[in-house]
């Protein structure tokens, strides 16, 4: 649709990082539990936590960057595409996505 330029590369690309560190970090978060123990005795809240919170602010800023949440949208004006191609279930039925481990 040409709706990302050359210069959004780099802004998309650490978008899409950060998402995929998100889903990586509350995994571990999910299997270790939020409090964690210290060999000790000791329990704290995981380290990750705040990561994910800073990551978090991150990624709403990105999102606002590229309209991907309402708020950004609603003073977006509404565009017929100029292009006839696939909608995107028929994309999707021809470009399945590729399942590969998150490292």
């Amino acid at each position: 649709m040409g709706l990302l330029t050359k210069l959004d590369q780099g802004n998309f690309a650490r978008y899409c990082q950060g998402k995929a560190a998100l889903e990586k970090w509350e995994r571990f978060i999910q299997e270790d539990g939020v409090m964690v123990t210290t060999p000790d005795g000791k329990k704290y809240i995981h380290p990750l936590i705040g990561a994910v919170n800073k990551r978090e602010t991150q990624q709403r800023q990105y999102s606002a960057m590229f309209a991907l949440d309402a708020s950004s949208r609603a003073g977006l004006p509404v565009v017929k595409s100029k292009e006839d191609g696939p909608t995107f279930d028929e994309w999707m039925t021809k470009n399945p996505p590729r399942s590969r481990p998150i490292h």
